[in-house]
């Protein structure tokens, strides 16, 4: 298993949520970035990816 971040920060600004003050606004990272890094984690051998993001839904 391994885990594979596809964006950092956040837009929403929940009430009790420190991210977007902390992280910044949402920026998702390339596709072409993500599959590359994707592939890279399968050669090292993972078998499972878990997807990381503040907000995922985004």
């Amino acid at each position: 298993m391994a885990y594979l971040k596809i964006s950092e920060g956040c837009d929403r600004f929940c009430s009790f949520c420190a991210i977007p003050g902390m992280r910044g606004p949402l920026v998702s990272c390339p596709m072409p970035e993500i599959l590359e890094k994707g592939d890279w984690l399968k050669r090292r051998g993972a078998r499972e990816l878990v997807r990381v993001a503040q907000d995922t839904a985004s």
